[in-house]
């Protein structure tokens, strides 16, 4: 299975007012809670109490849903608080990258060095409109040609909407953290906050 940005980097970015024609940016709200609650029992051999009272559990928050909303997953074996924490921040991430995509078109099915646009590719994306600066992922591509001429219609989505959800939490936390530690020599992942209410724009 390939892992999600494996096909590499795109050679292009897109930017608004270089080679991007119209653009669009989707938001689905029903895929988000305020709290994601992750549950574990944890070991306590010489406890004499039921395993219940054994029971642990850790949420992380999304400020953007403002109802009471609660979501909630067990995890298997012994996990620590830690464990707990870190993967109920990493629900959160993972379920507000599903919840937003970007939709752009293009002029040509080529980048600038004459490759096609793929997908799993990396692409930096900068929107000033949509308030959007930051690496995405192509999760689909569609090339046409009519009139017009040659166009490609590309859908972008957070990378950690992608995020392996079957992976231990310090299999996910360990490759986060070697993401971040790549960033500060030099590569740049300044996630966008996302907004509720959807946007759009078409170049003139």
């Amino acid at each position: 299975m390939a892992s999600p940005g494996g096909g590499g980097r795109t050679a292009d970015s897109l930017e608004l007012g270089k080679n991007v024609l119209s653009g669009d940016q989707t938001f689905d709200s029903s895929k988000l809670f305020s709290r994601y609650y992750v549950v574990g029992q944890q070991p306590n051999s010489g406890s004499t109490h039921p395993v219940s009272v054994n029971g642990a559990f850790r949420y992380a928050e999304d400020s953007l849903v403002q109802r009471p909303r609660y979501y909630v997953e067990k995890l298997s074996g012994s996990p620590t608080a830690a464990d707990l924490q870190q993967r109920s921040v990493l629900l959160a991430e993972y379920r507000r990258g599903q919840a937003q995509a970007l939709h752009y078109t293009v002029q040509g099915w080529r980048q600038s060095d004459g490759s096609l646009w793929k997908v799993n590719r990396l692409c930096r994306v900068k929107d000033s409109i949509l308030g959007v600066d930051a690496q995405y992922l192509i999760t689909e591509v569609s090339f046409t040609k009519d009139s017009g001429g040659s166009k490609t219609q590309l859908t972008l989505m957070p990378p950690e909407a992608f995020v392996m959800m079957n992976e231990s939490p310090d299999e996910a936390m360990a490759k986060k953290a070697t993401k971040k530690a790549a960033a500060k020599t030099g590569s740049s992942r300044n996630y966008v906050k996302a907004t509720v209410a959807d946007a759009a724009w078409t170049g003139k």
